[in-house]
């Protein structure tokens, strides 16, 4: 995977199974922190506080900065945490809190049907949030003569970057959004059309 580009969900999603008279219902959320994470749990618990367990897994971040973390809430160790996190790990998203929900129906499935069958319906809650393509950007201060703008406007679109932020005084001041691979060469790019009349400052 490219050092700026993740996948997360398109959208949060539900999806249930009855499997051996036990009810599960599995749900998956957008997160930026923990603290969303948390939130969205007390959320359901409290919401649903007769359920039998609130099993989840939830993972932020890609590469270095990457954090995850699991519970079985009381379901034997193994059998519930660790497959919803491997359906997030397995569809390859992240910024992602997924709950499993099961409302005991009286027949035991053992350790490994459980294991199964929370791992069934996180893949499929995750299936049914689909995926989308998330990049890392980086800003950058420009600041250019205005008779360049256009050609600031023009360079950042051929980088698929945006303006963020315009100021008209003396000069044009700007904050561009670009990728965080394209950084480098977006910058030798806008002061060599420039003939260096543009400089360009990392905001990072």
């Amino acid at each position: 995977m490219e050092e700026d580009l993740y996948f997360t969900i398109k959208q949060a999603a539900e999806a249930a199974q009855k499997i051996k008279s036990s009810r599960f219902i599995g749900r998956v959320f957008s997160i930026s922190d923990r603290d969303a994470a948390e939130f969205e749990l007390t959320r359901l618990r409290k919401r649903e506080y007769d359920a039998t367990h609130h099993c989840y897994a939830w993972r932020l971040g890609i590469g270095s900065q990457e954090h995850s973390r699991f519970s079985d809430d009381g379901e034997p160790a193994g059998t519930a945490g660790r497959p919803i996190l491997q359906a997030l790990l397995t569809a390859e998203v992240t910024d992602v809190l997924l709950v499993v929900t099961r409302y005991f129906g009286g027949i035991k499935l053992g350790t490994g049907g459980l294991a199964r069958a929370y791992g069934q319906v996180a893949a499929e809650v995750v299936a049914r949030a689909g995926r989308r393509e998330v990049h890392l950007l980086d800003e950058l201060l420009l600041v250019a003569p205005y008779e360049l703008y256009g050609l600031v406007q023009h360079q950042v679109e051929k980088f698929g970057g945006k303006i963020s932020e315009s100021d008209f005084d003396q000069q044009v001041t700007l904050r561009i959004m670009v990728r965080k691979s394209l950084v480098e060469p977006f910058k030798i790019q806008i002061v060599d059309a420039s003939d260096g009349r543009i400089k360009v400052e990392d905001r990072r």
